[in-house]
């Protein structure tokens, strides 16, 4: 081979960080090329852009068909909640197994690799949706399902950018922080291993009913619990500070009322009875889902997506009411928590 000139070699021996410094230096892909390369072999290549597709042409032709007065009304948001979830797995499963190899091939832990999809998960939801309902106040449009709102229910701009700096702190840092020392926890209570195979329509079905049941109570009786005096006047004012609430606040809350009453919630049904990682990811997406629709100040009874049972038209008006007159309509779930409990 030839011989290196002096400076090159000198360049080789000679360095203040933690590896010698390489002339001329190799040439790396760029971030963009190297995303492009995953969007391809994770989602392309293991089939989930066909699988959509074929799921929305089945959609197209089930919404084709005449009603027929004898048919059974659409099953409860929960039900069809669970079966979205089952369907969304099937979707994802390919791409999910994909993905995952690919991390472990980079060298990537299994805790960081938890950390960063349960993180992406959550951001992903939180920026989406809510640009969304912002968008729609922006320009104006299905004003026909926008809730009724005073002039002093509109949150002013000082407490928009309150809302929103605690939120990026919350997706930049608190989030990935929990989502990490959580996983051990996860391991504990039997998640499934990344690599288990798929466990089943059954299974999931179950676990999403569970992860919901677990839900709707255990955010009934915590936000009740915060609705008392003391802990109201200390903790969960802040959140009511929204009397017109925006989806964006829907996460606006107390550390403490974030953890015991959002957070706990959420994800004790898939923690605590053990459940695919996939699933935990899916589950999130449809929690929070709920959570920004119920404080967007949009309900969309009579719309299409209503009538398909993809949105939580008794949620988001029920919950409006509670941060209007601040009482009463304390869980998630109205038809059977509120009926039970006579609340």
């Amino acid at each position: 081979p030839p011989i290196a000139s002096a400076k090159e070699e000198d360049a080789t021996k000679i360095s203040i960080g933690f590896s010698p410094k390489i002339r001329p230096q190799p040439t790396y892909p760029s971030v963009f090329a190297i995303a492009k390369i995953f969007v391809h072999d994770v989602f392309w290549q293991a089939g989930f852009v066909s699988k959509c597709i074929q799921c929305m042409a089945c959609v197209e032709r089930l919404v084709a068909k005449p009603s027929h007065p004898l048919l059974p009304p659409p099953p409860p948001p929960e039900l069809f909640s669970c079966a979205v979830g089952t369907v969304i797995f099937y979707l994802l499963f390919d791409s999910y197994v994909a993905a995952f190899q690919y991390c472990m091939d980079a060298g990537m832990s299994k805790a960081t690799f938890f950390c960063v999809m349960t993180s992406v998960s959550h951001s992903i939801c939180y920026i989406g949706f809510n640009l969304v309902f912002e968008a729609f106040d922006r320009f104006k449009v299905f004003q026909q399902y926008k809730l009724l709102r005073k002039p002093y229910q509109n949150a002013t701009s000082s407490l928009r950018w309150k809302c929103w700096i605690e939120a990026s702190i919350g997706q930049i840092i608190t989030s990935p922080l929990s989502a990490y020392y959580l996983y051990p926890a996860f391991c504990y209570f039997g998640m499934y291993d990344f690599d288990t195979p798929n466990p089943g329509a059954l299974d999931l079905f179950i676990t999403f009913s569970t992860a919901h049941i677990f839900n709707d109570l255990g955010f009934y009786w915590t936000h009740r619990l915060a609705h008392s005096k003391w802990i109201y006047q200390k903790i969960h004012k802040q959140h009511h500070q929204f009397s017109g609430t925006i989806g964006f606040a829907a996460e606006y809350a107390h550390p403490v009322e974030q953890i015991v009453c959002n957070q706990l919630p959420t994800i004790g049904g898939v923690l605590f009875f053990g459940s695919h990682p996939l699933c935990v990811w899916i589950w999130i997406a449809l929690r929070l889902q709920q959570t920004y629709e119920a404080h967007s100040g949009y309900c969309f009874e009579g719309s299409l997506l209503a009538k398909l049972g993809f949105m939580h038209c008794d949620s988001a008006a029920f919950h409006d009411h509670h941060h209007t007159v601040n009482k009463g309509n304390f869980g998630t779930t109205y038809v059977s928590v509120h009926s039970l409990l006579s609340s």
